[in-house]
């Protein structure tokens, strides 16, 4: 049978502006994923049947994406598809993790009324695991296949989320160095200092961490150029300059007042203050 080109163009199409967007968004700079009572689309109401439409469709969507890919030629082609395969059991991971979550809560909530007839509830993930584990298979397949891939910065950025979520610390943050010296003018390289930067300074290793904060603020990107400045003053504090902490303090203040109305993804006054 031969593939309807026309869908295959609209996945492609998809997996390049959609999809990436969408989990980045949800990510941020998050050291790893956060549950909260959102739904998986980003919007603040959680609806299980929505989430259950929504796990129908991204399932419907991976098997034609399955076969697709046994009936394509063209590597480029095998790539971007297995970047939006990639994407969506990102997507499925976070799905699945929210309504783990939802069940955990309504188990937990029905032991607490009646203790005596009920065994205490265990928050069961096992299935959006199975999800982030076949995302990283693929992710970490595309970065050995495709080395020179212009999307290289995407597969090594979702990588190493993946890689936190799973609790390989250690292996997200040699994807975020990577990602950072190989494609340092990716859109996705300014969360990634931020991760190295605060996976560093979480560590006591106040230079190296303050090493990449200086690397942040270089790139002079707004939205966390006062968190950056913020935390290179904790450096400094840390490393008995405090008159320099100070200065970086007053400036991450002053400059967050300023930009009150511009978006910055870190609030740092009140902590400074």
């Amino acid at each position: 049978m031969r593939v309807p080109w026309l869908l295959l163009s609209f996945l492609l199409f998809w997996s390049s502006v959609g999809a990436a967007d969408s989990i980045r968004n949800r990510i941020k700079i998050h050291k790893k994923s956060h549950l909260s009572r959102t739904s998986p689309d980003g919007s603040d109401e959680f609806n299980s049947e929505k989430v259950d439409l929504l796990a129908s469709k991204r399932r419907s969507l991976i098997l034609d994406i399955k076969r697709f890919l046994r009936e394509a030629r063209d590597e480029q082609q095998k790539a971007e598809l297995n970047l939006r395969l990639g994407g969506l059991y990102m997507e499925d991971y976070y799905g699945n993790l929210a309504k783990a979550q939802l069940t955990f809560e309504q188990q937990q909530a029905a032991y607490t009324k009646d203790k005596k007839s009920k065994r205490q509830p265990k928050f069961d993930n096992t299935e959006a695991l199975t999800s982030l584990d076949k995302a990283r298979a693929i992710y970490r397949d595309l970065i050995s296949r495709y080395p020179s891939h212009p999307r290289r910065d995407e597969m090594l950025y979702f990588l190493a989320i993946a890689s936190l979520d799973r609790g390989k610390v250690s292996e997200g943050m040699d994807y975020f160095q990577k990602l950072t010296s190989q494609t340092p003018n990716s859109r996705y390289t300014n969360d990634a200092l931020v991760q190295l930067g605060d996976y560093y300074f979480d560590n006591n290793k106040f230079p190296v961490a303050e090493g990449f904060y200086d690397k942040l603020i270089q790139r002079k990107y707004k939205p966390l150029l006062p968190y950056a400045v913020y935390k290179k003053g904790w450096c400094a504090y840390n490393s008995q300059r405090p008159q320099v902490a100070l200065q970086h303090f007053k400036w991450a203040i002053q400059n967050e007042m300023q930009e009150e109305g511009a978006t910055t993804q870190v609030k740092v006054r009140n902590e400074a203050l």
